[in-house]
């Protein structure tokens, strides 16, 4: 039988209250820094995403459903997963995998010295990421799933995305034989109340094992927390 999750109101819209909000989130970072931390999770163990139809994210793209991710308090998490980038692999190939509109890349001032290739599933989100691309980006209509490519990649990005693939540790698996040698992922997962908080720590723990960490960052903000993290896959 199939689990269908689906994420809070505060992940998509209006945040919660901001002192809860802050408190709530920063148990949340505790716990995921606790020993007692994958002892707790282990029950919780997310083998599914939040599970989205390529109709729906259309629809929610063109009423305008996700434009508070250009709000000023989502801003600091892309500016880790760029300083990640630009630190660790400059000039790398980059695949952002459920990229919306191109925020990240906008945000990036447009990754001048990298090759960039954006996938969604949502075509609204597609076509306005076409509008703002330079001579070093493209963008796919592509679900995660979906996606196949003989191209390589220095980093893959999963910006706020991977909770919404069917089989969030399956993915990475699959993705990861898209990077060039000693490619990297950057995965940011926001923390947008307990149950969220709790369902995403779940995925971390989840894709643990098969990850090594390069680097990684918190952030709270009154609206979430966010981890994020550069990852190098464990290879066999």
């Amino acid at each position: 039988m199939t689990t269908r999750l689906e994420p809070p109101a505060a992940a998509r819209s209006d945040p919660p209250a901001p002192v809860f909000s802050a408190v709530m989130s920063l148990l949340l970072l505790l716990l995921a820094r606790s020993r007692l931390g994958p002892r707790l999770l282990r029950p919780l163990r997310a083998r599914r995403g939040y599970l989205y139809g390529e109709a729906r994210w259309d629809a929610e793209y063109s009423t305008g459903q996700w434009r508070f991710l250009r709000d000023l308090d989502q801003a600091a998490h892309y500016r880790i997963v760029e300083l990640f980038r630009r630190r660790l692999k400059p000039g790398g190939a980059v695949l952002d995998v459920g990229c919306g509109e191109g925020i990240l890349y906008t945000e990036a001032e447009g990754m001048p010295d990298a090759r960039y290739l954006g996938i969604d599933p949502a075509a609204a989100a597609i076509a306005g990421a076409k509008r703002g691309a330079g001579p070093n980006a493209r963008f796919q209509l592509a679900s995660a799933e979906s996606f196949a490519t003989e191209e390589r990649f220095e980093v893959i990005v999963f910006n706020e995305s991977l909770y919404y693939c069917r089989e969030p540790r399956a993915t990475m698996e699959k993705y990861a034989a898209m990077l060039a040698e000693d490619g990297i992922f950057i995965v940011s997962m926001a923390l947008c109340g307990l149950r969220d908080g709790l369902t995403k720590l779940a995925i971390w723990h989840d894709i643990a094992p098969a990850t090594e960490i390069v680097a990684e960052t918190s952030l709270v903000a009154p609206s979430a927390a966010w981890i994020v993290k550069a990852l190098r896959p464990k290879r066999a």
